[in-house]
């Protein structure tokens, strides 16, 4: 027993560590150093209107499914895997210039397959079923 006692903190020791936290105040701004990189990082509302199109909406799936769903007014589109449903709405909406009703999104993970003798995975990815207005299209034929 009188071993453990060299691990326990006195009653001062625990109240000085109290009132040393009371008395600390994190810092509000960044420091200068790292300041220069915030600054001339590229956000994607100034980049290029292609440039951001490109970093979000990767390409629209053409897919049997795909088609049947055009029926319906949808669209299916491969997305970055950070991208959320507003930024898939603004980059369709600017790019396209039409009106969008809704946007779903699906994440889907990588299957794991046999190559031969081993076990390879597939990549994950994440699509984008963007529902437009009526009387709105898309003439994903043309785009590349």
């Amino acid at each position: 027993m009188n071993a453990l006692k060299i691990f326990k903190k006195s009653k001062e020791e625990e109240k000085e560590e109290k009132s040393e936290m009371k008395d600390y105040n994190p810092p509000t701004t960044l420091p200068q150093k790292w300041a220069p990189e915030i600054k001339t990082a590229v956000s994607v509302k100034t980049a290029p209107l292609s440039a951001s199109f490109k970093r979000v909406v990767k390409y629209p799936l053409t897919s049997e499914k795909a088609a049947n769903l055009q029926k319906f007014n949808q669209y299916v589109f491969l997305v970055e895997k950070s991208a959320n449903k507003k930024m898939i709405r603004q980059e369709i909406q600017k790019h396209y210039n039409v009106k969008i009703k809704g946007v779903n999104i699906i994440k889907q993970s990588g299957k794991i397959k046999r190559f031969g003798n081993r076990l390879g995975r597939r990549p994950a990815f994440k699509k984008a079923i963007v529902t437009l207005m009526p009387g709105e299209k898309i003439n994903i034929s043309t785009v590349k």
